[in-house]
């Protein structure tokens, strides 16, 4: 099992336990990107920031993205969703500054299909001087789907963000 596929899968395990039922925080925006925190049962406070990506003239959601800083690691990861109905025998790709990055994914609810990849300083550093970057993957068709992924307020939503969760009390 790689590194990725075990800190996605304790990471899984961690939020969907450990999230308490306070009131989930949206919280400020930055262009394409915006704030969420919420309070974990620990009293730590876990942001990431999200841009969900929409059909044209429709509401359903059909690629979601989270950045989040997990607790002990020095790197981000980054969270995607796609909606059902993906191939999973291709693996999606994060195509970054017209290099291809494997992502892998990790398993499939009700509202998709997910994957992750550490975002390395490397790569950090590209997205942040980068307009875009793009998610492709296979649909049930066997068509290849590229979504184009702004970056617009992605630095400024990193930096607010922090490198690791806070502490309350």
């Amino acid at each position: 099992m790689s590194k990725t596929t075990i800190i996605f899968l304790a990471l899984m395990g961690l939020f969907s336990a450990n999230f308490s039922c306070a009131k989930p925080g949206i919280g400020e925006s930055f262009q394409d990107w915006t704030e969420y925190c919420e309070l974990l049962e620990n009293k730590q406070e876990s942001c990431h920031i999200y841009q969900t990506l929409t059909l044209k003239g429709d509401k359903t959601p059909i690629l979601s993205l989270r950045v989040q800083h997990i607790p002990g690691k020095k790197e981000p990861v980054l969270f995607i969703t796609l909606q059902l109905g993906v191939l999973l025998s291709y693996q999606p790709v994060m195509e970054l500054d017209k290099q291809p990055l494997k992502m892998q994914f990790q398993f499939c609810e009700t509202d998709g299909c997910s994957a992750a990849k550490v975002l390395t300083e490397p790569m950090l550093q590209v997205m942040k001087r980068s307009e875009k970057f793009i998610i492709k993957f296979v649909n049930m068709d066997r068509k290849l789907i590229a979504i184009p992924v702004s970056l617009k307020g992605f630095s400024k939503g990193l930096a607010k963000i922090g490198k690791q969760p806070k502490g309350k009390g």
